[in-house]
């Protein structure tokens, strides 16, 4: 049997599982491995609110027939408050369409927006599937630069200049995976004015906006009175990683935008159903006050401040200290390759990060740290990185 390889997987690589793959050769070798490579909290001993869980299994008892493709009214009608409440937006609830994730959600939007050929700036660098999937769907990615000696923040004159007649889309990422950052309301508002001079589409990943350590977060629809296509979900306000629950908005909608919300909504049809079990849970909870996250982001903020400390003593690296999420993304000295270095690490000490080439050109010579584990889990990971960056450099 023939089985062929469809040129369009050539390209398909998603850095934060491709390298499990590595650390589990390591780990059948003997070598026990501690996993900082991914952002999920309930790996590291954090919980899902315990409301939500009996809202669960509440909605498992009545909630298990097929729904409605871009997510049940009520489902939609909750997430428009939760959004007015929190970020102080206003949304109709049929400019919402619910998905199985965030993950999930923009690949419908590039299947009912992309052809081959068109081009999407996202943020360099960028969590990988606004990297992956565009590509998969035959357009180009074009990163353009935040500045790291500017805490990573967007710089509009590079926005700007890789505009080009083919440029369909921005994608903004705040606050940002994997750099940490958390973009000012200025910065914010001026990507849009770019957008709107060249009439793009702007698209705003806003799943870390519980996930703050300092600072403000102000979502991008309360800044302009330009369309906006918002990304949300529960994984990191409410640890559910596993419920694969997010969501699209858009917010000032238009006749253009509203072509292209027929257009997701044709490629949800495609694709059945969402979860209803998990749509009448979330309906449920969504109006509460999430007052786990005080203490989470206590515990985020400890591991923060103990990671930037580790960093800067160790000769080579050096570090934006992140403001919001929970990652860290070190830069490595010049010439260091930083796939090698990482898989080296990994082989060495047991202690698995991504490598930065993994989120675009832009994160070459970086790696970034989940700082989410126990303070032994950290610990142990920053003395052997430690050690590990005393051999290489």
């Amino acid at each position: 049997m023939r089985i062929p390889s469809p040129k369009r997987l050539a390209k398909a690589r998603y850095a934060i599982r491709d390298i499990v793959k590595e650390a589990k050769k390591v780990e059948k070798a003997g070598k026990k491995v501690i996993y900082l490579n991914s952002g999920d909290p309930l790996r590291h001993g954090f919980d899902i609110p315990q409301e939500l869980k009996e809202e669960l299994c509440k909605a498992v008892a009545n909630n298990n027939k097929y729904g409605d493709p871009v997510g049940e009214l009520s489902t939609r009608e909750a997430i428009s408050k939760r959004e007015k409440t929190v970020n102080g937006i206003s949304l109709d609830s049929s400019n919402i369409v619910v998905g199985n994730g965030i993950s999930e959600v923009f690949l419908l939007i590039c299947a009912a927006l992309l052809d081959e050929g068109d081009e999407i700036l996202v943020p360099g660098p960028t969590y990988p599937i606004y990297k992956a999937y565009p590509e998969f769907l035959g357009a180009k990615v074009v990163e353009y630069r935040c500045d790291e000696n500017s805490d990573w923040q967007p710089d509009i004159e590079d926005i700007r200049a890789k505009i080009t007649p083919k440029t369909v889309a921005i994608v903004i990422i705040n606050p940002n995976n994997p750099s940490g950052a958390l973009y000012s309301s200025s910065v914010v508002k001026a990507i849009v004015d770019v957008a709107a001079e060249h009439s793009l589409i702007v698209f705003s990943d806003e799943i870390y906006d519980h996930n703050i350590l300092e600072g403000e977060f102000r979502s991008t629809a309360s800044l302009t009175s330009y369309p906006i296509i918002g990304l949300n979900g529960i994984s990191k306000a409410f640890f559910a990683t596993g419920w694969r629950f997010g969501y699209m908005y858009i917010a000032n909608p238009t006749e253009e935008t509203s072509l292209l919300l027929d257009n997701v909504k044709k490629v949800a049809n495609m694709r059945a159903y969402t979860n209803m079990p998990i749509q009448a849970a979330v309906s449920s909870f969504f109006d509460k006050e999430p007052y786990h996250m005080r203490e989470a982001m206590d515990r985020i903020r400890k591991n923060r401040d103990y990671i930037v400390k580790r960093i800067g003593e160790i000769d080579g690296l050096s570090l934006v200290k992140p403001r919001a999420a929970f990652y860290a993304f070190p830069s490595l000295p010049q010439g260091v390759d930083d796939k090698d270095f990482v898989l080296s690490l990994l082989k060495e000490e047991g202690v698995l990060f991504v490598h930065g080439s993994g989120f675009g050109e832009s994160g070459r010579g970086h790696f970034r740290i989940v700082y989410l584990g126990s303070e032994e889990e950290l610990s142990t990971a920053m003395d052997g990185l430690e050690r590990h960056a005393r051999h290489m450099f």
